[in-house]
């Protein structure tokens, strides 16, 4: 067995493989299996966890006899989630060499999901190309943000656009634009007719087509929610098209962001919320350990353009600016 550092930098002996071993035993919850999703014997494995739970000082592992399926402690947790960010980061090194191998670091894959991200996508798509007509943009598209992170994770997309801010991990972003929300009516609702905007209690009497995702929601986690509880929920779509169609089939009101409403639907009302609700911030995600190739930057670069020109009085945009902890544009 390999010696313990005796000094601070005990953790410097931590190696790769006492990761992957921790990974395997909480994704296989047994040691057999882990051993033998890792080629390794079973007493192999066994030693990686006991040899990382003497660097780190920490139990990781509950142990019990019996066939009873093996768990992480606390800590094993804490630690599983930074293992998973550097084995993450290998993989990442590994697909990029990958691409420069093939020949491919002009390739960008990027991540959108409808609504807000698919107007920028398409003018962002068309300023690209006539910039570096040779690259190939490869895109991949979510309902929603939550399934473009584990994108980012796995090396399918080389970056993403989310709802800021992101998921908990080793992301870093720009933050391109923030957009107002809209309360989407049927056009022979009374509100439609109003002079004036509505207020909290009347968007709380609607019932609403809500979002599936919690991150997609801004009623969670607002003003209103805490004044007035849950909304009335009719139905639930993340795909803000689907949406503003049930709205004009009669099925309820919805609140959409502004960019995301189709303003030649003459069936529905699109009523500007004011401070009702603090507009949605959309910007784009990378991992925060990886490379990003001249030609991903540029494409970035490119998104920063196009919604320069989304900064408009009718939409009530507000200027793209860079997000607390993000880069600069």
């Amino acid at each position: 067995m390999t010696d313990i550092p005796t000094n601070r930098d005990r953790w410097l002996g931590i190696e790769l493989r006492h990761f992957a071993a921790l990974a395997a035993v909480a994704s296989e919850r047994s040691f057999h299996r882990a051993a033998d999703r890792l080629g390794y014997v079973q007493s192999a494995v066994s030693r990686q966890i006991a040899y990382l739970e003497e660097l780190t000082g920490a139990r990781l592992i509950e142990r019990k006899s019996g066939p009873k399926p093996v768990r992480l402690t606390e800590a094993g947790e804490v630690l599983l989630g930074h293992a998973n960010d550097i084995l993450a980061s290998i993989d990442m090194a590994k697909i990029d060499l990958g691409h420069l191998d093939a020949g491919r670091a002009g390739e960008v894959r990027v991540g959108f999901f409808p609504g807000v991200p698919t107007r920028i996508m398409l003018a962002t798509l068309a300023l690209f190309e006539s910039r570096f007509p040779r690259v190939d943009i490869a895109t991949c598209e979510a309902v929603n943000d939550t399934p473009l992170f584990e994108a980012l994770r796995d090396g399918s997309v080389d970056i993403t656009f989310a709802n800021l801010p992101p998921e908990p991990g080793p992301f870093s972003f720009w933050e391109l634009l923030r957009v107002p929300w809209a309360l989407v009516v049927h056009a022979d609702s009374e509100l439609a007719s109003r002079a004036g905007p509505p207020t909290a209690a009347d968007i709380a009497g609607l019932r609403l087509v809500g979002p599936k995702s919690p991150r997609s929601d801004p009623w969670a986690g607002s003003r209103l929610a805490a004044e007035l509880g849950a909304p009335g929920i009719a139905f639930r779509s993340d795909v803000p098209h689907t949406a503003q169609a049930l709205v004009a089939a009669g099925m309820g009101a919805a609140l959409l962001p502004a960019l995301a409403v189709d303003e030649e639907d003459s069936r529905v009302v699109a009523i500007p919320l004011g401070d009702l609700l603090p507009p949605m911030s959309v910007g784009v995600v990378w991992l925060s350990h990886r490379r990003l190739t001249g030609a991903v930057e540029q494409f970035r670069d490119a998104l920063h353009d196009v919604c320069a020109t989304f900064v408009a009085p009718e939409v009530g945009v507000g200027p793209a600016v860079a997000a607390p902890g993000s880069s600069t544009f």
